[in-house]
């Protein structure tokens, strides 16, 4: 290819909408990110706008009661996954999926019984929808509570399992319980099928609860009639 040529082409490409879109980029945890779902951090930032796909989030458990919740958008609910397996992290660390309300989805501490890394796999039945949700990372030992220190997810006492929401227990994520975690530090979670999100203003979560809770009426009417 000529040099004109390569000028042609590069000149085309950037007047394709959304060329750039399609290279994943890394999200670095600005300040502390939140430990619940109210004061969740947005993964939007100069390198990854909003939408853009996104493959990486760093960041720093600074103690043994920290947590970190992010606002993602999943692409694809079959193909999406997060991991902290392989990718230098040597923290012991648990991610937890929490859907637009904050409620959860599913969890992991263990990906293998060889590995005190986590890994939120594609493929399994937990995830139907793609959409808004928000990951969390901690430290074995510091699980996602609600607002009365319920335990969202359940306890299954093998650590390679994955987990669903725990039994007769409501709400969104509030906080973290710290039963023992121990060794903070930095981590790396790698993800498939995820982009960039901003956290939504107070007023439109509200709405999406509500909007939410009109379809279940309206579905229960049907089944009554």
């Amino acid at each position: 290819m000529t040099k004109t040529h390569l000028a042609v082409a590069l000149a085309a490409a950037a007047l394709v909408p959304g060329a750039t879109s399609l290279r994943a980029q890394t999200y670095t945890e600005i300040g502390d990110a939140g430990g619940s779902f109210a004061t969740a951090s947005g993964t939007v930032s100069a390198t990854s706008p909003a939408g853009q796909s996104l493959a990486v989030i760093l960041g720093t458990l600074a103690n043994t009661s920290d947590a970190d919740v992010y606002a993602i958008q999943i692409t694809s609910a079959s193909l999406f996954s997060a991991s902290t397996v392989n990718a230098g992290t040597t923290i012991d660390t648990q991610l937890f999926l929490f859907n637009n309300l904050g409620r959860p989805v599913f969890g992991n501490d263990d990906a293998s019984g060889t590995s005190v890394q986590s890994a939120l796999p594609a493929g399994t039945s937990f995830l139907i929808n793609p959409g808004l949700y928000y990951l969390a990372i901690s430290l074995s030992g510091n699980d996602p509570v609600n607002a009365v220190n319920q335990l969202l997810f359940q306890q299954t006492g093998t650590p390679t399992a994955l987990v669903g929401p725990a039994d007769s227990v409501s709400g969104s994520l509030a906080g973290f319980f710290n039963n023992g975690a121990v060794g903070p530090g930095a981590y790396q979670i790698n993800l498939t099928s995820a982009a960039a999100a901003n956290v939504p203003e107070p007023t439109t979560t509200a709405l999406l609860g509500f909007a939410g809770l009109v379809a279940v009426q309206a579905l229960r009417r049907r089944r009554q009639s």
